[in-house]
């Protein structure tokens, strides 16, 4: 296998090791906010966004800004949960910002270490699913791709390597 082959298809593991560390990063974080302390923090902002999707079809976000304090510091989030995204049904969304409308308080989990990382719900949405599930399959089909071609090629160089006596 020729050095820009094998750049490539370890370009491509490297991607999905990358997609994979981005899922599992959420999924350590969203489980450990089960037990991160929380505070009381006053919604700021809560709407349905709603966009052009690239199939001609509508997705919808819901978007929340809220303020909290710890130990006298004011702060500001806008993580409703770990994995939280868009999504191609209006329905839930549009409960999350029903739920959230501006002036209400909410109970707001924050990262002692960082308090300026929060959320509003522990755990995780299924978008991490995705993203582990997807960073898993590139790293496969990559590996699998570069396995195919290095057999493809150590076999074409088989005649190459046979010595004939003359």
């Amino acid at each position: 296998m020729n050095i820009y082959v094998k750049v490539l298809f370890s370009a491509l593991v490297l991607i999905g090791v990358a997609i994979l560390s981005y899922g599992m990063t959420d999924v350590v974080q969203g489980y450990s906010a089960e037990k991160w302390p929380t505070a009381k923090g006053d919604i700021v902002d809560a709407r349905l966004r709603s966009f052009a999707s690239g199939k001609g079809g509508t997705r919808f976000e819901a978007k929340v800004k809220y303020t909290y304090q710890v130990n006298g510091a004011n702060y500001e989030g806008e993580r409703i949960g770990f994995g939280y995204g868009v999504t191609d049904s209006q329905e839930l969304p549009q409960k999350i910002v029903n739920k959230l409308k501006s002036g209400k308080q909410v109970e707001v989990r924050y990262n002692p270490k960082r308090p300026e990382d929060s959320t509003l719900i522990a755990g995780v949405f299924s978008g991490v699913r995705f993203n582990i599930l997807a960073g898993i399959l590139w790293i496969v089909f990559s590996l699998g791709g570069a396995i195919l071609i290095s057999n493809r090629r150590s076999r074409d160089s088989l005649p190459a390597r046979i010595t004939v006596i003359e």
